[in-house]
């Protein structure tokens, strides 16, 4: 014989959770769908963000370079020793700006993060030494700038002092202050400097000299 079955209907569960969770049965699901409607325009909004704060990063890291440099102290006897704790003042001289670090161990300085366009002047200062300065300074070359301390008072070079020993320099890029011994080699760069200025003038022949060698020219053709 056959058994008769009665199937009855079963009640469907669901599980009561916090919104946005997956839970047994269609309302569940129905739930997390909405949700997820309603944030997909933030989401949208949050990654194009994100995108745009990313591209402007990386632009603004293209647009900075590295400027580096040693500074060295001379001594009496004309050696050179790694100056360490200088203070190095970076001026940019299109723009109003100013940069500060020192010197380590070593007597190198490095800026990581300075605008590419511009020029700049690297002024060096330490207790008991010259300051001296670098015109016409550009970043992102991977140039290792040297400068070269002489012993002297110890103050330090402002923007405006640097510009007035330019002008009276006739516009030298690198300079030091008085107060310190000049050595030999700095003898004799300044010697062939005026020798090649000397050179490049041109050379005025005296007029008394010319008209003596006309009036003699004119006699000697009468005679």
């Amino acid at each position: 014989m056959l058994a008769l079955i009665n199937l009855k209907p079963v009640q469907r569960l669901q599980l009561v959770g916090p919104k946005g969770h997956l839970s047994a049965g269609p309302t569940g699901a129905i739930d997390c769908l909405e949700d997820y409607q309603m944030r997909r325009p933030f989401i949208f909004i949050s990654t194009i963000a994100t995108a745009v704060l990313v591209l402007s990063a990386i632009a603004a890291s293209a647009q900075t370079g590295q400027l580096r440099g040693h500074v060295l102290l001379k001594q009496a006897d004309g050696t050179t020793i790694k100056a360490a704790d200088v203070i190095i003042d970076v001026y940019r001289t299109d723009l109003s700006g100013a940069y500060h670090t020192k010197t380590d161990k070593k007597g190198e300085f490095v800026f990581a993060g300075l605008p590419f366009v511009g020029r700049y002047i690297i002024a060096a200062s330490m207790p008991n030494a010259a300051p001296t300065y670098q015109a016409g300074v550009r970043v992102g070359q991977d140039i290792d700038f040297e400068l070269v301390l002489n012993p002297g008072d110890g103050r330090k070079l402002t923007l405006d002092e640097i510009k007035k020993m330019q002008a009276t320099s006739g516009g030298e890029t690198a300079g030091a202050t008085r107060g310190g011994t000049e050595s030999a080699a700095d003898k004799a760069k300044k010697s062939l400097r005026r020798r090649m200025r000397r050179l490049l003038l041109p050379t005025r022949r005296p007029k008394t000299r010319t008209r003596l060698w006309v009036s003699r020219s004119r006699r000697a053709t009468r005679r």
